[in-house]
């Protein structure tokens, strides 16, 4: 599992001062993002592969303000031999506020077709 801190900022929220609700799924993936980047990975500028999402999901189960903090906890929920799932947990004072399922394929840049993952990300979610 990685963790991390994110505190919510007033432009993330909407008119109500509540989070909106696209700045949830933000999050989830600026986590995955961070935690490639704290491996020394360079996955997003690959020239080789693209990794789109071809599903994703938000649940809330508690609201979120301005200058919330929340902690969002990555973890590697599938890994098949195309795709991952990954799931963030989120967390408001121990409490859950909320949770993303994220669906990535690997696709090849030159053919567009589907590829199997390459080792080094496998590598990489194994140790989420």
């Amino acid at each position: 599992m990685y963790i991390q801190n994110k505190l919510i900022t007033l432009s993330e929220t909407d008119a109500t001062g509540v989070i909106f609700f696209t700045q949830l799924s933000k999050i989830a993936l600026e986590t995955f993002e961070h935690y490639v980047v704290s491996k020394g990975a360079n996955l997003f500028q690959s020239k080789e592969h693209l990794y789109p999402i071809v599903h994703f999901e938000t649940d809330f189960t508690a609201p979120l303000f301005a200058w919330d903090e929340v902690e969002a906890k990555l973890e590697l929920a599938y890994l098949g031999r195309r795709s991952f799932t990954l799931k963030t947990h989120f967390e408001k004072k121990g409490e859950p506020v909320g949770n993303t399922t994220i669906v990535h394929v690997v696709q090849n840049v030159k053919s567009k077709q589907s590829a199997p993952i390459p080792e080094f990300l496998i590598n990489l979610l194994k140790q989420i």
